[in-house]
């Protein structure tokens, strides 16, 4: 198939570009490295030359487009309405063909469920003997990858159907490929909060990995693989909200309305983040919540904030908790945490993941920080290491999990 009508179509995109420069300040890249090339309009001009032939991918022009984070940030405030993710994704598309790219070895357990499934029983062995302490001393991938991980819960069998006993709405629930690594305490809590609510649950069996790491590498071919299987297992003549558990998969999710296909648009149209549909819900005044005298500090994903845009939901939802002193890091940073899918196990980029998490810490700190939420299994894997390697113990927690143990049960 000839690759000229996916190029025009990205050059197309990158002509919207006018050069005006609002993407500068906001691109954590450009920030770090102070390098036009490491800035989103520098990397419209690299790709669209690329794109023309006027340019040939050396190690250096390469290194520049590989090092977007893909945060989206300059996509949110772009006044010409530039598609960024889109370019990016279809640059690296075109740029290396997926045929002659070695998957990430990381990528190719997540994506695949058996291969998960058994990297979870070995990480749980692991942790119960302590071999994964021993595993976080060892340099590389494997040390880094060791030291991020965060508890491996029990992976238990999953119901295909969640019934609320006072049936007020269904939902569908997007596990992803990392509920499946780390256990069932996120899917547990999501569930017990929704049926409490009067919300029934169908865990449709067939879903996979959302493809966003594939999709982000350029790998077109298995993203969209990885997006017909779950567009087949959602489907209905009319969706239920998909509620999903990591921002990171619903912005994925959310791209699949860039396929022709009408059941793609359909289904992404149905992605919402589960806190933004739950604090959307009317709820009883009959449930209770334990009081929590916290200093809780609220992490939006860039995922949350640039694609979903639904990052208010947050604090909306944990001002139900009594007591709880809710703090912001956008009140003070706007900058990615650095985690960015698999960039913060890949070696090249390693050092900037660090820099832009510790800067993230830094602020958390400033804000003597109890616990730290965050709407993205990513984030906050990266945030957890960078807490520990600065010394402070500061608890980190998907907003739901908090919001579940505060939950007062009959």
């Amino acid at each position: 198939m000839s690759t000229e009508p996916r190029n025009s179509a990205l050059i197309t995109e990158s002509d919207k570009c006018v050069m005006c420069g609002m993407c500068l300040p906001q691109c954590p890249t450009y920030i770090h490295a102070q390098d036009e090339n490491e800035s989103p309009r520098g990397r419209l001009v690299l790709g669209k030359a690329l794109l023309r032939g006027e340019l040939k991918v050396d190690s250096p022009i390469r290194q520049h487009i590989d090092n977007c984070l893909l945060c989206r940030q300059c996509e949110r405030i772009c006044p010409s309405g530039v598609k960024f993710g889109y370019f990016m994704d279809g640059l690296r598309e075109t740029l290396e063909p997926e045929q002659k790219t070695a998957i990430n070895p990381l990528v190719a357990r997540l994506e695949n469920p058996v291969q998960t499934r058994r990297w979870h029983r070995w990480l749980r062995l692991a942790q119960l003997s302590g071999m994964k302490g021993l595993a976080a001393l060892l340099p590389g991938q494997t040390g880094r990858l060791a030291r991020s991980l965060p508890t491996i819960g029990p992976l238990k069998p999953v119901q295909a159907h969640y019934p609320a006993t006072s049936e007020t709405g269904t939902v569908k629930l997007f596990k992803g490929c990392t509920q499946t690594l780390f256990g069932n305490r996120l899917l547990e809590s999501s569930v017990q909060l929704l049926n409490r609510l009067g919300v029934s649950v169908e865990v449709p069996a067939q879903q996979g990995c959302c493809g966003g790491l594939s999709q982000h590498q350029g790998r077109a071919v298995q993203a969209n693989r990885l997006a017909a299987i779950n567009i087949e297992a959602f489907a209905a003549s009319t969706y239920a909200p998909i509620l999903t558990l990591a921002s990171g998969c619903a912005a994925t999710l959310k791209d699949y309305a860039r396929q022709a296909d009408p059941d793609a648009g359909a289904f992404a149209l149905a992605i919402t983040d589960i806190s933004h549909y739950l604090q959307s819900l009317d709820w009883p005044k009959d449930i209770q919540i334990r009081p929590l005298e916290k200093r809780i500090v609220i992490h939006s994903p860039c995922s949350l904030r640039n694609v979903m845009r639904q990052q208010a939901a947050v604090a909306t939802l944990l001002a139900r908790i009594p007591q709880a002193t809710l703090l912001s890091l956008e009140q003070t940073t706007n900058s990615c945490c650095g985690a960015a899918g698999s960039y913060m196990f890949e070696a090249a980029h390693e050092a900037l993941a660090d820099t832009l998490a510790d800067a993230t810490v830094q602020q958390i700190r400033r804000l003597n920080a109890d616990i730290v939420v965050t709407s993205n299994i990513g984030c906050a894997m990266n945030l957890q290491t960078s807490l520990k390697r600065a010394g402070l113990e500061t608890t980190v927690l998907h907003p739901v999990e908090l919001l579940a143990q505060q939950l007062i049960v009959d």
